[in-house]
């Protein structure tokens, strides 16, 4: 009785509990059916209607941009992010102040720089690591290339930065520009860990462009590092390049002109001498290379990086070595050489032509100058006499030639005298004179 009893005390308490958690659930459905409302002595209003707060974003950072990596410097760590430069408050004039500071890691790589190159400075004078300064558009839809601001003046712990020279301007109007490249800053910076380094920046420009400044500690590279670099990376088999070759002699069904063979150079046109690394770019059309080390030598000073064949852009991560072309430099000792329709190559023969001289005539002056009188140098001659003509002789001879013999001797190259023959053919004139003078008249020498 006493167990039958319990369970139905247990089996209470359950419904129980049920109906309040049965209850309790109605009500809440009910409160959430029917909108609460504040009261208040004035006026009551809905929750719903009482106006949220919008969120407050938190404030974005400044967009980050990238710098085109260039192929003679390696980064090795960032001093200072790319930062804005640009003043709101002016719209030409623009500056702008920095702190940074080097990290051990930093330091210890520039240190240990340092005593390879005091050790190696006959060899190598230049400092292969360094602390660079690069300018920049401020653009981030794209990898930005350095670009130097118009009017810049830049100060590394109050002490200005020597900026590269003024590019003399190509058409008349145009202000001159200083070629766009990283400046080193390696020996105005403070390399101890207490020592802080300030940087200031002032530019100004017209056209409202906006700039971005980095500082980074780079490893310098030179020509002859690219190109072991180049070396390394695939070779364009030479399979390819006469697929190409073919392409380019396949014969137009439709076209009354065809080209039947191609005539390449095995010298290049930077230097003019025979090449020893073929390069071409990705994006150049053409069959002819070019040297390797001539070509980044000359982008080595002045970073272009335009095909010396076709004017296009062959920027160094775009360069390949082809493999037929140093096939045929090893093969081959000419200058030049004929592809044919098929991808073969011959060497070109080089015509030489042979000009046949005869033996010489001389000069008809020098055999003259044999028979002609010697003449005396100028300072043993004596003044010449003037001509004498008689006009004395009869009227019937007027129409006749009078002879003048000129003692005057001509100074050419023959030393040859000439005669002169002078007519006088007025009849009048003549009498004229003879009535006047009675005597010879004296003529001056012509």
């Amino acid at each position: 009785m006493a167990s039958a009893q319990l369970d139905v005390d247990h089996e209470l308490k359950i419904q129980s509990t049920i109906h309040d958690l049965y209850g309790k659930r109605h009500a809440l459905s009910n409160n959430n059916s029917q909108p609460n409302t504040v009261e208040s002595p004035h006026q009551s209003m809905t929750v719903r209607d009482v106006p949220h707060p919008k969120p407050v974003n938190p404030p974005q950072a400044a967009p980050i941009v990238q710098f085109k990596p260039s192929p003679f410097y390696k980064q090795i760590s960032e001093v200072l992010q790319p930062s804005c430069i640009t003043n709101s408050k002016s719209k030409m004039a623009h500056s702008k102040n920095f702190t940074f500071l080097l990290t051990h890691h930093q330091r210890e790589v520039l240190c240990k720089d340092r005593v390879q190159v005091q050790s190696m400075i006959r060899q190598s004078p230049k400092n292969h690591t360094q602390i660079q300064l690069r300018f920049c558009k401020l653009e981030t839809s794209c990898e930005q290339p350095d670009a130097l601001p118009p009017h810049l003046t830049v100060k590394v712990n109050n002490v200005s930065v020597v900026l590269p020279n003024f590019i003399p301007p190509t058409k008349a109007g145009m202000e001159p520009r200083r070629p766009n490249r990283p400046l080193n800053i390696t020996n105005l910076c403070r390399h101890s860990s207490s020592g802080q380094n300030t940087l200031e920046v002032r530019y100004s420009s017209s056209d409202h462009e906006e700039y971005c400044v980095t500082v980074n500690v780079v490893k310098q590279l030179f020509a002859e590092d690219l190109l072991q670099k180049l070396k390394s990376q695939p070779v364009l088999s030479a399979a390819t390049t006469r697929y190409r070759i073919k392409e380019k002699l396949k014969r137009d069904l439709d076209s009354d002109v065809s080209t039947t063979n191609l005539k390449l150079s095995l010298r290049c046109p930077l230097g003019k001498m025979r090449i020893l690394t073929p390069i071409r770019g990705c994006k150049c059309t053409h069959i002819q290379c070019f040297d390797a080390l001539l070509y980044i030598r000359m982008n080595e000073r002045k970073p272009t990086w335009s095909c010396p064949v076709c004017d296009k852009l062959a920027e160094f991560t775009s360069l390949v070595i082809d493999g037929l072309f140093i096939e045929i430099l090893n093969e081959s000792d000419s200058d030049e050489i004929d592809f044919t329709d098929d991808g073969n190559w011959n060497s070109s023969k080089n015509v030489t032509e042979t000009l046949i001289v005869g033996t010489p005539i001389k000069p008809i002056a020098l055999d003259l100058s044999r028979t002609a009188p010697k003449i005396k140098p100028a300072s043993e001659k004596k003044r010449s006499e003037p001509d004498v003509i008689d006009l004395t002789c009869d009227s019937s001879d007027d129409d006749s030639p009078i002879e003048v013999a000129s003692s005057n001797q001509n100074s050419g190259s023959e030393n040859v005298l000439d005669d002169i023959t002078m007519s006088v053919s007025s009849s009048a004139a003549h009498d004229k004179l003879a009535k006047t003078f009675g005597h010879s008249v004296a003529i001056p020498n012509i």
